[in-house]
């Protein structure tokens, strides 16, 4: 007898997939011998496995996934399921296939909600009303991965993410590196990923101490030595936070409120203006450094 299966389809951006992780525990928790089946983008499933949030995992762009997007059919790769979540805006097409043939909802949440509560919140009530279980937040288990002692001096700067308009000026985050030096840590460095390599941002900052980070993997490496992080709303942001990397969070034209970071150790600063949010990020960490050595 075949495993029974739920699917977990979330095609988005890391951050947004991360805020879904603790629905994803949730749900395992409320069908804990179900096999889960995620489809996403490859390398941010791949993380969400490691952790042991899904246990199998089908790529977006497969071809075999064309004719299950379009309605047609399922593949015979994801077996058949017994429910599932979907985030996306039009899943018309992807439940005339699977609802006939599942004993539990497929249940349809959009990615960007118009809501003014947090948006894990609202995910949660979405699957209360719908699989009729009472879930607490307060209980649900954020994913852990086992960490060396950092380095007590090494602070990352990150100055990107995904959308140029919640990114300050390469000013900003030179001074905020120059004001930790200052401060007494002797390793701060700013990082890049794929996406300011892009944009060649590198000559930015090309007079303050860079890390190259070409993929997941190697994130996680640095991660994994770092004292402090601080960053844009981002999915490097939003990875730090929830495995418990202190974390320092700069919102500069999104909410926190509805997108603000999950995680043991996080401070969320919302500010349109650099000046305030330089000044704001500065007594944070000058109150941490006190609080350290008291």
């Amino acid at each position: 007898m075949s495993k029974r299966s739920f699917l977990y389809c979330h095609p988005g951006a890391l951050g947004d997939f991360i805020l879904s992780w603790p629905v994803l525990a949730a749900m395992r928790d409320i069908f804990p011998e179900h096999e889960f089946i995620g489809i996403g983008r490859y390398p941010y499933l791949e993380l969400a496995r490691k952790l042991k949030l899904i246990d199998s995992i089908h790529d977006l762009d497969a071809r075999y996934l064309i004719d299950f997007f379009s309605g047609k059919q399922l593949p015979s790769e994801l077996g058949k399921q017994e429910g599932g979540i979907i985030w996306m805006s039009d899943t018309s097409e992807i439940k005339k296939i699977l609802e006939p043939i599942t004993s539990q909802p497929i249940l349809s949440l959009n990615p960007k909600p118009e809501i003014s509560c947090h948006i894990t919140q609202y995910y949660l009530r979405q699957i209360q009303n719908h699989y009729r279980f009472t879930i607490s937040p307060q209980v649900i288990p954020l994913p852990q991965l086992s960490f060396p002692r950092p380095d007590p001096d090494l602070i990352i700067i990150h100055p990107g993410s995904g959308s140029p308009e919640k990114n300050y000026s390469p000013h900003f985050y030179v001074s905020l590196s120059d004001f930790l030096g200052k401060m007494g840590f002797g390793k701060i460095k700013i990082i890049l990923g794929p996406v300011e390599i892009d944009c060649r941002r590198q000559k930015d900052f090309k007079d303050t101490a860079i890390i190259i980070s070409e993929n997941l993997d190697q994130f996680l490496e640095i991660l994994k030595k770092t004292i402090l992080f601080i960053g844009n709303d981002s999915g490097a942001s939003h990875l730090a936070a929830i495995l418990g990397v202190p974390t320092i969070a700069i919102y500069k034209s999104t909410d926190p409120l509805v997108w603000g970071m999950i995680g043991k150790e996080v401070q969320l600063i919302s500010e349109n203006s650099e000046e305030q949010a330089l000044i704001s990020v500065k007594r944070v960490i000058e109150i941490k450094k006190i609080s350290r050595a008291s």
